[in-house]
């Protein structure tokens, strides 16, 4: 996108001051990228677009800063709710002056460039403490034509929900579903995902006896993953998993953050 010439040329000269070759050197590329976000970007709509491509060039979880939230105040009076019912759906219930916060809000994400987002949780301004959370995508006509013709796909248990997440968005991932017996992790447990790729081994003997784990799930291959992880032995594994298996769950940093606070 033509917005993001500047700031990959700024990002290319960030990398270029170290060894990307070596895990240590990405490490600090990125921690410089997210300063340099930090310090010029803090009200820019590209912000964590930025962080995105460097993450992506680099292997790393991103980071994201909630850059359009902080760049509207609520009003003293927010007050928004979102809730469920079986015949309705969701519902969103707001006073007037948290519905021109939320226009700002939009106008705001419309004018970012896509996969920008905003979180709204219920222990935070404007929802209420009740409010189912919500986060909100801007995304392009492409990601609707492609949601319409892949919603579902046949696998052994049925129809699944394709995920909207992105490879490069996982930063911790947890099995819930049954694991055999020589799995390497452990049902329930949390990993933090130390690379995330899409460079998939083939399935054989030396895969079987080297550091790579596959978990089984029927679906299509272009949807599996590659998560670094240290295992229950403390050993570098190479995950192999699908986006869309209903037994993993995938946490981006805000989630792991928010779970923190």
């Amino acid at each position: 996108m033509e917005e993001m010439v500047e700031l990959e040329k700024i990002l290319n000269e960030i990398l270029a001051g170290y060894d990307l070759s070596k895990s240590e050197g990405r490490e600090a590329a990125y921690e410089e990228c997210i300063a340099f976000a930090e310090t010029r970007l803090p009200e820019d709509l590209r912000c964590n677009a930025f962080l995105r491509m460097a993450a992506q060039m680099l292997e790393k979880a991103p980071v994201e800063f909630d850059v359009i939230r902080d760049m509207v105040e609520p009003p003293p009076n927010a007050m928004l709710d979102i809730s469920y019912d079986d015949r309705h759906g969701f519902m969103l219930t707001a006073n007037a002056a948290t519905l021109e916060y939320l226009a700002e809000l939009l106008r705001l994400l419309a004018e970012a460039p896509e996969g920008e987002h905003i979180h709204l949780y219920n222990d935070e301004e404007p929802l209420t403490p009740i409010s189912f959370n919500a986060v909100i995508y801007h995304e392009g006509d492409e990601w609707f034509e492609r949601a319409q013709k892949e919603v579902f796909e046949s696998s052994d248990r049925g129809a699944v929900r394709k995920r909207a997440i992105q490879p490069e968005e996982i930063f911790a991932v947890q099995v819930v579903g049954n694991l055999p017996a020589d799995a390497p992790i452990t049902r329930d447990h949390l990993y933090r995902a130390e690379k995330v790729g899409k460079n998939i081994p083939e399935y054989d003997e030396e895969v079987e006896e080297g550091n790579f784990w596959r978990k089984d799930f029927s679906g299509d291959p272009d949807r599996l993953v590659c998560v670094e992880v240290t295992d229950d032995f403390g050993e570098d594994r190479e995950l192999v998993l699908h986006l869309d298996d209903p037994d993993i769950i995938y946490f981006k940093r805000v989630d792991i953050e928010q779970l923190l606070e």
